[in-house]
């Protein structure tokens, strides 16, 4: 166990690091790879334990029977790569599936997110300027977005568990914030004001004291420093991307939704994904950018069908603050297409399992919470 959780750690402190070439495995997953490898014997036990995790199995192999039968078609390895890509993901949410519901496991998490928060934060201003949108290591500024999101569902949802102080879940959701602030993700931006406005009203006591913090963090930073327009390039930024609101790639057809209503054939069984350039689009060649609409298009009915019963499985769990983050990760994944990444999967099974009625019937658990 504690090797996982070490490997669990470095793939988390190491994931804002996309080094290699994009479209691809990142440095990150060198570690991920190992700690699947490690919990292989633990993996193919847990293929059955929840609804939540069969109907993601489902919808992964769905996709590999209709890339398949479009690689037969077209004569083209490069449609199986999708699928290779949520089979990994699955692999992972498999892997975590048996550990979420230990409690050290979560607090070690907790404290990893930190950690890679507070390390970001500080390597920050070592970056050259990257223009109008920041991306920091990432390859670009809306992976810098999704990991700002994932962090911030992965540690309230924990929170809510390990009963962590308010004035922390403060400081962490800011944190998670200003990374998101600094990507200028309009979808991300709007998904995290969702999150503030639950999460004042849900802590209203403390919002004279979180005023006060946030007077005396601004009072300290404008004595000790010499401050002109310039140092606000951040929220300049963040403006000139509000108003960057016209330009093609920002429309439906420029995200490749006309292919919908170009080709409706393909909606009940799917078009598979992969050389997108044969469909009539707009988009000539790139991938329809949403989750629930490019899983609609490449996957048909059926496979929308799979992917949305397991966040149904999500809902089914009337957990009033884990259904809002899931809201928020919706909204941003209706204009952006991350279901590749590994990070939005485990974001969902946090949010399915980690919750505070699964311990509070422990009271050894429940020992562990309190100290």
């Amino acid at each position: 166990m504690k090797a996982s959780q070490y490997l669990w750690g470095l793939y988390l402190l190491l994931y804002p690091f996309y080094f290699l070439p994009p479209g691809g495995f990142q440095i990150a997953d060198l570690v991920g790879v190992l700690l699947l490898v490690v919990n292989g014997k633990t993996i193919l036990f847990q293929a059955t334990q929840n609804s939540f995790v069969r109907y993601l199995m489902y919808f992964a192999l769905y996709s590999v029977v209709v890339n398949l039968i479009w690689m037969v078609i077209l004569d083209d390895f490069v449609m199986l790569k999708a699928s290779m890509f949520y089979s990994y993901a699955l692999l992972f949410v498999l892997c975590l599936n048996a550990k979420v519901g230990d409690i050290n496991f979560l607090k070690f998490t907790q404290k990893a997110i930190i950690v890679t928060l507070v390390l970001q934060l500080i390597l920050w201003p070592f970056v050259p300027d990257q223009g109008v949108r920041t991306q920091l290591y990432f390859n670009n500024p809306n992976q810098l977005a999704l990991w700002g999101l994932t962090m911030l569902v992965l540690f309230n949802t924990i929170a809510q568990v390990l009963e962590t102080k308010t004035i922390v879940r403060f400081a962490v959701t800011g944190l998670c914030t200003f990374m998101i602030v600094l990507s200028a993700s309009k979808a991300a931006l709007g998904a995290s004001l969702l999150f503030w406005g639950f999460f004042l009203l849900k802590e209203r006591k403390y919002t004279f004291t979180f005023a006060f913090i946030a007077l005396l963090v601004a009072s300290v930073v404008i004595a000790e420093y010499d401050l002109s327009a310039k140092d606000f390039s951040v929220i300049d930024k963040v403006k000139a991307r509000m108003e960057h609101d016209n330009l093609s790639d920002d429309s439906l057809a420029g995200r490749g939704y006309d292919r919908i209503w170009n080709h409706p054939e393909y909606l009940f069984l799917g078009a598979g994904e992969g050389k997108e350039q044969r469909f009539d689009s707009f988009l000539k060649d790139g991938e329809l950018h949403s989750v629930i609409f490019n899983i609609f298009f490449s996957y048909g009915l059926v496979g929308l069908f799979l992917f949305v019963m397991a966040l149904v499985q999500i809902v089914k769990q009337r957990n009033r603050q884990n259904t809002l983050l899931l809201a928020m990760l919706m909204i941003f994944t209706l204009v952006h297409m991350v279901l590749r990444i590994p990070l939005f999967w485990l974001s969902l099974l946090f949010l399915y399992k980690v919750l505070p009625t699964n311990f509070i019937n422990d009271k050894e658990l429940a020992a562990n919470v309190r100290n």
